[in-house]
């Protein structure tokens, strides 16, 4: 079911206990909600690039005992500024524009902490948000729990990104899991 999509997998898997989310998307703070209920951490750290929902995100500290701490930008792999861009049926693409509206952080210069898990459900930009990243995936080897399916080659591509940051087979598993009956919502 939907409202299990980022828990899963991570509640199932994870082999250590879980401190710090990172969730990247925060969106309204739903993932950080059931992700709250499936393994408590004691920390969030959420990226958001619309500044309307800080606030929500911000009031969730009381589910967290050490915090939520709200990163008010898009996640890419430099900083920049970026644009939305409709596809087709509501889907959208992530495209760096200089006169863009959503300014945009690598996180290897905003997160200098430890992480446990990260999700990240960015309407196809995980690719490059990874790419900002390196050090701290390299650092803390989270569990990453990543949107797979806003562009085609995402199942793969993400795959083959994930071993050339240090996620190979050797040193990690890979688990894939789909929650709704359409293409979309591939965890």
């Amino acid at each position: 079911p939907m409202d299990q999509m980022w828990p899963d997998i991570p509640a199932r898997q994870r082999a250590r206990p879980y401190h710090t989310v990172l969730d990247i998307g925060a969106y309204d703070g739903d993932t950080l909600r059931s992700l709250d209920e499936a393994f408590p951490p004691r920390r969030a750290i959420a990226v958001e690039a619309n500044p309307a929902l800080h606030g929500t995100l911000r009031g969730m500290g009381d589910r967290y005992p050490d915090g939520v701490r709200v990163i008010g930008a898009a996640a890419w792999s430099h900083p920049t500024r970026l644009r939305f861009e409709e596809v087709r049926f509501g889907m959208i693409r992530v495209v760096e524009d200089p006169a863009g509206a959503m300014e945009a952080v690598a996180l290897d210069d905003h997160v200098d902490e430890s992480v446990d898990v990260l999700k990240m459900d960015i309407e196809g930009a995980e690719a490059p948000a990874l790419e900002g990243c390196a050090r701290l995936l390299a650092r803390w080897q989270p569990d990453l729990a990543l949107a797979a399916y806003h562009r085609p080659a995402d199942l793969v591509d993400l795959v083959a990104l994930g071993e050339r940051l240090g996620y190979g087979p050797d040193a990690f598993a890979l688990h894939v899991g789909h929650y709704s009956d359409v293409l979309d919502d591939t965890i």
